[in-house]
């Protein structure tokens, strides 16, 4: 039997999704915050983080008139940036 975790006040998951608990805290964390996003191609992105889950991200790019979703597995890293 697989096993089980909280997660933010939510029903318990099971524990296969433990390993998202860092960077789902971390997101989170980084909602509504200016940030910087390379990929793995090496172009890097530029906007406000609205919201995530375990696949993907959704950007806010400034100029852009709808968001932009991102695809976790193209990306190399993210910073926070201090506005």
């Amino acid at each position: 039997m697989a096993e089980e975790t909280t997660t933010q006040g939510k029903s318990r998951a099971p524990g296969k999704f433990r390993v998202h608990e860092v960077q789902s805290d971390w997101l989170t964390k980084a909602i509504g915050k200016s940030v910087e996003i390379t990929l793995q191609s090496g172009s890097v992105l530029h906007g406000r983080l609205l919201d995530h889950d375990i696949y993907c991200l959704s950007l806010d790019e400034a100029g852009q008139k709808v968001a932009t979703l991102v695809y976790k597995q193209g990306i190399a890293f993210i910073r926070v940036k201090n506005d």
